[in-house]
Formats: C-alpha cells, structure tokens, sequence
C-alpha cells in the first residue's frame, strides 16, 4: 500500500521487454537481431541504425520505470555494440536517424548520468546542424545525398532534440534552432487547415508535397516538437497545434470501428505507431485537458494486448488488432513496448498526482497524522516550551548546543500538517513554538549564523501566510534586515555563514537567502528584493555550482586556502540551489532558472542517489539528519511545477515507502 502496487500495465511492460531481451538480443554483435526467430543471426544482413536508437529508448524507458540495473547494462553494451558496427564514428548518411541517435543517448544520460552518452548526443547534434541548407527555402535535409528533398523526418525530431539540449544544458543556441526548425517544419509540411502533417516535399525535385503519404510517424513527432517547445515557452500556440494535429491524426489514422492504429507494414513502418505512441503521450502529460489523448492510448494498449499479442510470448505485430505470428521485426516490437511503457507510466502519474485509489490516499494521510502526533508527543518539552532536540529524552542535556535550526523547520512541518488538514491545532501550535523559541533565544530570533536566521524567516513567512499575522511578518522583516549584512565582498561577494568567519561562503547560507528573497518578492512586489535573489543566486552559480553537470558543492574558502569544499557532497546543497532556481523562475518567468533546477535535480540523483535501490544516502545525526528531507521538499516543488519528470516522482515515491516500511523504530 504504501509504495505503488506493480500494477497491470507494469507487468505487461515487463513481459514485453523480457522478450525483446531474450528474444532478439544478440551476444556476438552487441545489438538486437532485426527480427526472431533469426538463427544464428543470419537475419542481420541490414544495419537498422534507426531501429538500434529507438531500442536504447525503450531500455531507458525501462530503467525510468523499475531502476533495474540490467537496462543500464544493456544500454551500456548497445552503445559499445552500436559504435563498433558503424565504423567507431556515430554520424551517418541519414540525418533523421541521427537525430533519434542522439535523443535516445541525451535520454540515457539524463537517466544515467554517464557522459559519455551526452557526448554521444552532441556529436551527432554538431553534425546535424550541417543538414540546414537554403533549399525548400530552409530546413534539415533527410540525407547528405540529397540534400534538396526535406521531410518531417528529418526537422520534427530536430526540433524536439534542440529543444530537449536546451532544456539540458541551457545553450540559447539550441532554442534558437529549435524555434527555426519548427517554424520551418510548421510552414511548408503541415495543413493549415487540418493541423495535419506531410511527410515531404521535393523528394522526386519538382518541388511537390508528398500529401499522399500518410503516416502516423510525422503526426507523433510534429506533437512532441510542439509539446517540448510549450513546456520551454509556455506559449498556447504551440499547446494548440499539438491538439490540432492529435484531433486531426485520430480522423485520418484510426479506425473508427475498434479505434485502432492502422497497419502500417513491416520494415520502417513498424515503428511508426510506436512514435505516434510515445508523443502523444508527452502530449498528454503537458496538456491536464487531454483526456481524449489518454483514452487514445488505453485503447490501443488493451487492444494490443488483448488481440494483438502472439499466443506464447509478448510478441508483437503490424497489425494491434490480430495475433501476432511467424516472423516479429524488431520494429513493431518495439512499437508495442513502446505503447505498454507509456501506459505503464501514465498509470505509475497518475497516482502520483493525487489519481490514488481512496485507500492509497487515506493510507497516506494516516502515516502523517501519525508522524505529527510522535513529533509532538515524543519531543515537545513543556518546560521550554520549544522541541527537545533529542529522542529518547534522556539524551538532551543543559549544555547541549543548541540547534536553532532544527527548530525553523518544526515550524515548516507543523506548516505542512496545517496545509494538508486545515486543522487550527497546527495553527496554534506554530504560534505557541515560534513565541517560545524567541524567549529561549533572548528575546529575539536574530542569531550566529545566517543560514539558520534564513530557515527561520522561511518558516515564519509560511506561518504569515497562513495566519496573516503581522507578528510573524514583523520577526521576518527583523530578520531579513539582518541577513543582508551578510553579503560582503570576500570571494567575490555572496552572504557569509557566520558573523564571526566573514571570508568564509557556502551554498547552506546562500541559496535560502535567494529563495527568501524571491518569495519576497512575490509577496510584497518590490524589486529591491527580487534583485537580492538575482545577486545572490548568481554569485552561488558562478562560485559554487560545478558548470559542467550542475552538480552543487557547499563553500569556499572554509580553511582561509580560497579552496572549495569539493569533497563535501551533500543532498541539502543540490535540493536549496534547484529551490531558488525554481523561485525565481516563478517571480521572473525566466527559463533559464528553470533548467538550472531541473539540471541540479538530474545531478543530484545521477551522484547521490543509489542507482539499484534509488535511495538517497544516509548522512548521518546532527544538521545532517536534516539534509534529504530538505532535498525532497525541493523536489517535490519541482516535479509540482514540472511533473513530466518521471524519475523524481519515482525517487519520491520509492523513499516514501522505504522510510514508512523500514525506517520507523
């Protein structure tokens, strides 16, 4: 009950991909056989690059769902195979086949974190680029042979990998030509009147459209350039030509009898449905209207799976509708993974965005109703009036140091039980605290240390926000007037940890003071402080996040050396610098901030978490028990404003389950 139950559609996913493994993969070439039954690989007598990228992303298809470790062995051998057979170069004759080259190795970085599969991506991306010419007054030719016969083929795919580079590593180049390729793409091969699209024009060299040609293929991957281009954007526009072509893809492609894809053949064909597949299922993740798209996809899975599968294996044909047989290509296997991955992840969000059963839910809410109650009941200390530090209570001592921090976060836990419930005890509770804590601090919540004064405005302007009581805005304001002291000019700027080591800057005092500021802003519209969160945002990229990954490391200049801290890996650094990002996205609608986040997420789980389990380190007592609960409140913020990342949402809900199941005395 308490992880995700391996539902239906995960089940069948498995069975699919066990016979793409067992049934197709070949030993002595590293590469999938084109087809099975296929003895002694003699079936092999056509390199199928194209089909090859399209089974790298149903591996990190795979990988995304379970964490499996075998698909990341797989995706490790196929690179070596894949390279080998092409001469030990990744670019060839065919641009479009490039381009999903590159897509599926930018995914299997992004899933894996291994460079050398972003390297992969940016090779092919270089040599790409070379395929626009001023033929067709623009666009990416499908072959160097060739190069005045332009296709959907070969520019929607383009747009969606410059699209996905951008969002990646944040090059304004690949906006830009991810904006110029679409624009193309949308002006010479779609129907302005349908949202349909064509495949080609000028393939015989008199200029004509091939508007005969109609394929699911060029409809899946002229959605997903538009789906990529609104989530970088967030313009209607191209929200509304992804409908217009899903509606008008549906009229001309699918059987209004059983509403069922078309066969399509064998060969290339038998990947088509599987793009059309995959991006409308994007489309459905970007678009909370798309119902019509979903209920698209469950059909044609239950068909699939109920008519079109072969007797004794998850084999799959051309046709969905009819039992598979005799020879399977590779391609329309892959097509039928490719369909029972997406609803195996269209099931797996749903749950994740509030679409749980009632029992899943309630189940939920009782686990932290029972949590808040041992908070209380185990830590509160009557006599202070403020939360013991310790449990069993026999360990506190008068001497302890005191750790006023923790205490800034009992704020935003009891912030969170009152926004969960609506129950005025939560309430109550945040004022009795946040009144004791500043008799027990003296009188005031002015403190050593910034960051801790940091997390204690936050906390106080939840309870503002909660309460509207101007006492917590006034303890804020308080606060804030003192945090700002700490920026001085030592290592080039930034807020100082404490007051007595002003050379001294780190990430912990940094990036909350920016996520302070912006939120701020957001609240009060005054620009003085969204320029406080731009300075000291930047100067925390500039110094202390590492260019190259995103990866962020906690200070410099600790030891008076200059020298940063590159050993110290922590999960409180990557989860405060993705949350300022993410603040000042939402107070500036900048996109840049944006990809910072998602960048610094993907490295964090990429470095820290375990690759087998997804569970994120233990870090021990003290501060650092705190350190993942902090990531993961960021985390959620982000997969809240972003929830197209299936691998956060699943790193949530796997240490969810683990602590409930496992990490309870």
């Amino acid at each position: 009950m308490n992880q995700l139950k391996l539902g239906i559609w995960e089940k069948r996913a498995d069975q699919a991909q066990d016979a793409l493994e067992h049934l197709f993969w070949n030993e002595s070439i590293g590469m999938y056989n084109i087809e099975t039954p296929c003895p002694n690989g003699e079936c092999n007598t056509i390199f199928h690059y194209w089909w090859m990228a399209h089974a790298v992303d149903v591996l990190v298809d795979g990988l995304q769902r379970t964490g499996d470790k075998r698909y990341a062995d797989r995706l490790g051998a196929l690179h070596h195979g894949l390279l080998y057979r092409n001469g030990g170069a990744w670019p060839n004759e065919l641009y479009d086949d490039m381009e999903w080259m590159a897509l599926a190795w930018l995914r299997a970085y992004q899933a894996t974190g291994q460079d050398v599969y972003k390297e992969t991506a940016l090779i092919l991306w270089q040599d790409i680029q070379t395929g626009w010419n001023g033929h067709m007054g623009g666009g990416i030719a499908w072959q160097k042979s060739q190069p005045d016969y332009k296709n959907t083929p070969a520019n929607a795919p383009a747009a969606i990998l410059a699209a996905r580079l951008y969002q990646a590593f944040g090059d304004a180049r690949d906006l830009e030509w991810a904006h110029l390729i679409y624009n193309w793409q949308k002006n010479h091969l779609v129907d302005p009147e349908t949202g349909f699209v064509w495949d080609g024009m000028n393939r015989t060299g008199d200029g004509s459209i091939d508007k005969e040609w109609k394929f699911t293929y060029c409809q899946g991957v002229y959605i997903g350039a538009a789906v990529e281009l609104y989530r970088i954007t967030n313009e209607q526009v191209y929200l509304q030509d992804a409908r217009r072509t899903f509606a008008s893809a549906i009229r001309e492609l699918v059987s209004a009898e059983q509403g069922a894809l078309q066969d399509e053949g064998n060969g290339d064909g038998g990947l088509f449905k599987g793009i059309l597949i995959r991006y409308t299922a994007e489309y459905a993740k970007a678009d909370p209207d798309a119902a019509d798209a979903a209920a698209f996809l469950s059909m044609n899975a239950g068909l699939l799976w109920e008519k079109g599968k072969s007797a004794d294996e998850a084999l799959f044909g051309t046709d969905w509708t009819s039992a598979a047989s005799g020879v399977i290509t590779l391609s329309s296997q892959l097509s039928g993974i490719m369909l029972l991955e997406m609803m195996a992840g269209m099931t797996r969000k749903q749950a994740m965005t509030g679409k749980l059963d009632t029992a899943d839910k309630e189940s939920w809410q009782e686990h932290a109703g029972r949590l808040q109650q041992s908070l209380q009941r185990h830590y509160y200390n009557e006599e202070t009036g403020i939360m013991n530090q310790w449990y069993p209570r026999g360990r506190n001592r008068a001497d302890d140091n005191f750790y006023y921090w923790w205490q800034a976060h009992v704020i935003d836990v009891l912030a969170d039980g009152y926004e969960r419930t609506g129950d005025a005890d939560y309430a109550r509770r945040i004022q009795d605290l946040s009144r004791s804590l500043r008799a027990y601090n003296g009188g005031s919540f002015l403190h050593h240390y910034y960051d801790d004064m940091e997390w204690m405005a936050l906390a106080l302007l939840r309870a503002y926000k909660i309460s509207g009581s101007r006492e917590y805005m006034s303890s804020v304001m308080e606060l804030w007037t003192d945090i700002k002291t700490a920026w001085n000019s030592h290592c080039g700027g930034g807020m100082a940890w404490k007051k007595d080591q002003t050379d001294y800057k780190n990430t912990p005092a940094n990036a909350p003071a920016a996520i302070l500021a912006a939120r701020l802003y957001g609240m009060l519209h005054e620009e003085e402080y969204l320029e406080w969160a731009k300075r000291i945002y930047d100067w925390n990229k500039e110094n202390l996040v590492d260019p190259a990954t995103g990866f962020v490391w906690d200070g410099m200049n600790r030891r008076g050396d200059g020298q940063i801290d590159y050993d110290w890996e922590f999960t409180y650094c990557q989860g405060i610098f993705l949350g300022a990002g993410l603040e000042l996205y939402r107070s500036t609608g900048d996109r840049a901030y944006a990809i910072d986040a998602k960048r610094t997420a993907e490295a964090c789980l990429n470095r820290l978490c375990d690759p087998d389990t997804m569970m994120l380190p233990d870090e021990g007592i003290d501060d650092t028990g705190l350190f993942k609960g902090i990531l993961i409140r960021y985390l959620v913020q982000l997969y809240q404003q972003f929830p197209e990342n299936a691998r956060i949402q699943e790193v949530i809900l796997v240490n969810a389950g683990r602590l409930w199941d496992e990490g309870l005395d």
